[in-house]
């Protein structure tokens, strides 16, 4: 018995350094702790070490010196980019505006290390300690500009290749004649390197890298395609859809052919398909109605959409070429349907008036007059499916010369400008209204940057809604238990405007508050711009002064006792001064 009493050696020996250990174990962690407690108090206030921002190093700082670092740093160095190619200076982007978010990148860089529980937090600080922490800087610039001058900068560098050509000599004999090699910039590789370059301080260049594009043939498919184009030598092929035809005569079949890779030339085929799309594809289009009379009236059909098969087109034009054996082939098509047809007229529930929106445009010039009308009658018609967001800039489409738009005076920059569209605004600004008095929520809406003269004839300020698609739009939701019709009707002779929205009703109610006008400034001194298209010593005013002012109004929407909207609207509207064009161009004859 006395013997099981006695403890063995070893087990004495265990029991020291399990304490020995959890000792040493005690002992690290309170150092640790120590080490933990002594970092936090040290950089409480600072930026934690070895963390840079593009390049500046702006550790140890605190945020108003950080930003003040990088302030200076880029005042004293300011970013610089110029492009080379093949050791020719090209261009430079020096002249394209550039903002810098300083105060954005001191805060995340105040964040690295701190975030997380306290082993993130150190297993973060020990990564940084071994390689330093980047953070880029937030640019915004001017990306027109920035792009324009890439595009000028590719397009006196890039080189378009020619392709390899089967031909019929002056003997008769077909043979194939070897393409040129192209050079293209990759534009987008290169916005991004630019853009890199200019959030760091200092000056940079850039050498431009093109890649190639190959015309090389393959030997492999040259007897091949020789078999195939003496199928086609002195005969046509005609390809169809129902009054349209298209001759292909030999020499446009042997461009088909390919040479390169695959027995077809599919840039040729892509080619073909957009000259025979326009031909052959008619646009899908809703009926549309008109109220009248207390009843929607149909007034225009629908129209059943065709489209051309792309896929199928390819592959059929591709076996004739290759069979040589058939020298018609129709065009596959498919059709498309409208969402809104004729029959569908009793289930759209457009049953009454639901909200109505005017303005007036007197001292309107005769082109903005056209834009506005133009516009209108773009709208006009339009339906909106229940739930469905319908946006102004996608329904009006493009606004430009070419879309059917004149110039007319808009505001740019500070100034008054010729600019395609002018006075669409018009027409934003009279949606908007009706969108409002039909007591529907509105999803996008900017005011204009100072108060316009149109838009208040009828109206006090704050009733405006500009539109700049795509950057800027104007947006309602329907959510009513029908379809929403929206008419448009310009009355040229006395200068104004009506939109109708019908609907169903639900039993809404809208209520608009009058505009609160506070934080007025007084208008600007008058304005005289040199404009060298109207003839010397005449004057012409283009815009009419406007004090500046803060705006509000409420809109409430409520149906019964559930209120559906209860919101309000804010416009700030700078100061804005009369503008007159004065004629600098030759004095009018007689």
């Amino acid at each position: 018995m006395e013997f099981m009493r006695q403890h063995h050696p070893l087990v004495k020996v265990g029991h020291h350094f399990a304490l020995t250990v959890g000792v040493l174990f005690s002992f690290l962690f309170l150092v640790s702790s120590v080490i933990v407690v002594a970092y936090e108090f040290a950089y409480r206030t600072v930026i934690l070490p070895r963390v840079l921002v593009s390049g500046v190093d702006i550790s140890n700082m605190d945020k108003a010196s950080a930003e003040k670092r990088l302030e200076m740093e880029f005042l004293a160095n300011p970013s610089s980019v110029q492009l080379f190619y093949r050791g020719q200076d090209i261009a430079d982007a020096n002249s394209v505006s550039k903002k810098y978010e300083f105060d954005w990148a001191v805060e995340q860089a105040w964040g690295l290390g701190r975030s997380g529980n306290v082993v993130n937090k150190i297993n973060e600080r020990t990564r940084m300690f071994f390689k330093p922490k980047q953070v880029d800087l937030p640019i915004s610039y001017d990306a027109d500009a920035l792009s324009g001058m890439i595009a000028r900068a590719a397009g006196s560098i890039n080189q378009d290749s020619i392709s390899p050509k089967i031909k019929i000599d002056w003997s008769g004999e077909i043979r194939i004649e070897p393409g040129v090699d192209g050079l293209s910039v990759d534009e987008e590789l290169l916005l991004a390197d630019i853009v890199s370059k200019l959030t760091m301080p200092g000056n940079h260049e850039i050498e431009i890298l093109t890649r190639v594009e190959s015309s090389a043939i393959d030997n492999a498919m040259v007897n091949q395609a020789l078999e195939t184009a003496s199928k086609w030598k002195g005969r046509n092929l005609r390809i169809f859809y129902r009054d349209y035809a298209l001759v292909l005569a030999p020499e446009d079949i042997f461009k088909l052919i390919g040479l390169a890779r695959t027995s077809i030339n599919g840039n040729e085929v892509d080619r073909l398909t957009k000259l025979v799309k326009p031909n052959v594809e008619v646009e899908a289009k809703n009926a549309v109605f008109n109220f009248a009379e207390g009843r929607v009236v149909e007034f225009s059909p629908e129209v059943i959409g065709i489209k051309l098969d792309e896929g199928t087109f390819a592959l059929k034009l591709a076996q004739t070429v290759q069979a040589g054996n058939v020298t018609d082939l129709e065009i596959p098509t498919v059709t498309t349907e409208p969402k809104i047809k004729a029959g569908d007229i009793n289930n759209l529930g457009i049953k009454i008036l639901v909200g109505v929106g005017t303005s007036k445009f007197a001292h309107s010039i005769p082109n903005r007059i056209h834009n506005l009308t133009l516009a209108s009658s773009r709208l006009n018609g339009a339906l909106v499916a229940p739930g469905e967001t319908f946006s102004l800039g996608q329904t009006i489409g493009d606004i430009s010369r070419s879309t059917g738009y004149r110039e007319a005076y808009v505001i740019s920059e500070g100034r008054t400008v010729l600019g395609d569209g002018g006075g669409v605004c018009q027409v934003s600004t009279t949606l908007f209204r009706a969108i409002l008095n039909a007591g529907l929520p509105v999803v996008e809406r900017k005011a204009h940057a100072y108060r316009v003269g149109y838009y208040e004839q009828d109206m006090g300020p704050g009733y405006d809604a500009t539109v700049f698609f795509p950057s800027t739009d104007l947006k309602f939701i329907n959510d009513t238990p029908g379809y929403l019709l929206i008419q448009t009707k310009v009355d040229a002779k006395n200068l104004s405007m009506r939109y109708e929205i019908y609907g169903t009703s639900d039993g809404r109610v809208t209520t608009i508050s009058p505009a609160k006008i506070y934080s007025q400034t007084p208008a600007l001194a008058t304005i005289y711009q040199d404009d060298p298209s109207l003839p010397l010593g005449t004057k012409q005013q283009v815009d009419w002064s406007a004090p500046g002012a803060r705006v509000s109004f409420d809109y409430k929407v409520a149906r019964g006792s559930e209120v559906l909207q209860d919101r309000t609207f804010y416009s700030t509207y700078q100061p804005w001064a009369a503008i007159y064009l004065v004629g600098t161009g030759q004095l009018a004859s007689n």
